[in-house]
């Protein structure tokens, strides 16, 4: 049987084929894992209601956290509900249903235990062809747990349920400057920075890692990209429960003969139009998506208090180069088109680029383009360990190369899956560093890590940077390695770079004035 329109109840998804008979009707669901906890949130409102029959029930969110509502003759049951990545259900909580709220000025939400983000309209947000996930309920974050010395652990038991998120950023222009786990980079000719060993935690993991998951280069992509994903959720679990945002929304957008999907984040404590950081994951351009960096932008939306959007840009080996980059560029000029800025209540004047690994090298790419281009608008970009040359002869891609989880091997692959032609690389909008004048870009952060094969192209790149007149800060984080912030669960580096970030950009964009545009570049 075909899929129906609607797709599954539970995640709204076309794709895969499990049936099961629910109330004595065949049901479609995208997977088991779905069809697992929609009969687990059917039997917990039987449970909690007494209802012999659910007439309906409608979700919202994502698959692992959820509001929803169940109808039966008339009567209305809400309810929010949260799984774990293996479908277990890990709490389930009753909330009082209310009227809809009068028209005029917002009614004062019912008291709950843990109130419900305001709902987003489907048409207040894009048009209707577009797909879109709105209003998914955050959990209150909690403080960094301590290094934890044995490889991957067994899955971390449940949080007690969170409380109502207070209000957990300051005003942005109180943000302090963090303390430094690392040093920040020195101007051309500067001392050289500390040095630090791996932290044992995060080596343990490392030599996990290695001895479980196959080499990726080997593997058939789609199988390379679920072992990927896996892995993040095993490093997000144990960085505990993600910073809080008001509002979770998916959607895409247009850019020539198909679509790119893109994922908002609201943060709790921004101000209308708020500023906007542009988020380009990595993944080597064939692994990583929307969900390998979910919790990572909402700590980065929480910390800087910007509208955080992800961008799903084409991956190899199905789309070449300059796939990728033609989606990263899309993704700014939608960013700054007027109708997009007054459905997001973004600020257009305010965007800066980001990204990890590659990225970073989008990012940097866009900022140079951007540069090139006379607009639109960047107001800075901050680029995590990114790629920013191609096979270099530095100090750091002999010295750090084995032991430390990216290697030569994978990184000569990912070139090769990405590039349609080596000529490609001569390109500064696929390697940056061959760009030959970086005078007129942006303001950089630009964060390394000590034992990572990139850390030079990058502090190369930044040290050029501050030579054409951009301003620029650099840090090298001692004793980390590529990635590192995803391994925030075992090492407090990872949160000390997230909070630069944050209190970087909170400086960028939230300063009670517009940046001036950069002078043009020479002729």
């Amino acid at each position: 049987m075909d899929p129906p329109p609607e797709g599954c109840p539970l995640c709204g998804s076309t794709w895969g084929d499990w049936w099961e008979e629910v109330d004595g009707r065949p049901t479609f669901f995208c997977c088991e894992l779905c069809a697992t906890m929609w009969k687990t949130i059917r039997s917990e409102v039987s449970t909690r209601t007494g209802w012999a029959r659910i007439d309906a029930v409608t979700v919202e969110g994502n698959r692992w956290g959820r509001t929803g509502v169940a109808v039966a003759g008339g009567e209305t049951y809400r309810f929010f509900v949260v799984f774990t990545p293996e479908g277990a259900l890990r709490k389930f909580e009753d909330r009082p249903s209310a009227p809809t709220a009068p028209s005029g000025p917002a009614a004062a939400p019912p008291a709950s235990p843990s109130p419900e983000p305001p709902a987003v309209a489907e048409a207040e947000l894009a048009p209707p062809a577009i797909e879109v996930d709105v209003a998914t309920p955050s959990a209150t974050p909690t403080p960094a747990p301590a290094p934890i010395p044995a490889p991957i652990p067994a899955p971390i038991p449940a949080p007690e349920p969170p409380q109502a998120p207070e209000p957990s950023v300051s005003p942005p222009a109180a943000v302090p400057e963090p303390p430094r786990a690392g040093t920040e980079g020195p101007a051309p000719g500067g001392e050289p920075l500390e040095s630090a060993e791996v932290p044992p935690a995060v080596r343990e993991r490392l030599l996990d890692e290695a001895r479980r998951v196959p080499d990726l280069t080997r593997l058939p992509v789609e199988e390379g990209r679920q072992f990927v994903r896996e892995l993040t959720r095993e490093t997000d679990r144990l960085a505990g429960a993600p910073a809080p945002v008001s509002q979770l929304r998916t959607t895409s957008f247009p850019a020539g003969n198909h679509r790119v999907p893109v994922r908002v984040y609201t943060p709790v404590n921004g101000n209308v139009p708020l500023p906007v950081v542009l988020y380009y994951h990595g993944g080597g351009w064939v692994y990583g998506d929307l969900d390998t960096h979910d919790s990572l932008c909402r700590e980065i939306a929480d910390r800087s208090n910007c509208l955080v959007i992800s961008v799903a840009y084409r991956r190899a080996p199905e789309a070449k180069c300059p796939a990728a980059f033609e989606d990263a560029w899309a993704a700014l000029e939608w960013v700054h088109d007027p109708e997009t800025a007054l459905r997001l209540e973004l600020d257009p004047a305010r965007v800066v680029v980001a990204g990890d690994s590659v990225g970073g090298t989008l990012a940097a790419a866009v900022a140079l383009r951007a540069r090139d281009a006379r607009g639109p608008f960047l107001a800075g970009q901050v680029l995590l360990y990114p790629v920013l040359d191609r096979e270099p002869a530095t100090a750091s891609y002999l010295e750090e190369a084995s032991g430390y989880g990216l290697e030569p091997g994978f990184l000569r692959w990912m070139w090769g899956e990405y590039l349609a032609s080596p000529d490609q690389a001569a390109d500064p909008y696929v390697v940056p560093l061959r760009a030959t004048d970086l005078k007129g870009l942006p303001a950089a952060l630009v964060v390394t890590a000590e034992h990572d094969m990139l850390r030079d192209e990058a502090e190369t790149y930044a040290d050029r940077l501050g030579e054409a007149g951009v301003e620029v800060q650099s840090t090298r984080y001692a004793g980390m390695v590529h990635g590192f912030l995803d391994y925030r669960g075992l090492a407090e580096e990872g949160w000390t770079a997230l909070d630069e970030v944050g209190a970087w950009l909170a400086r960028t964009l939230h300063s009670g004035e517009t940046p001036p545009p950069p002078p043009p570049p020479p002729p």
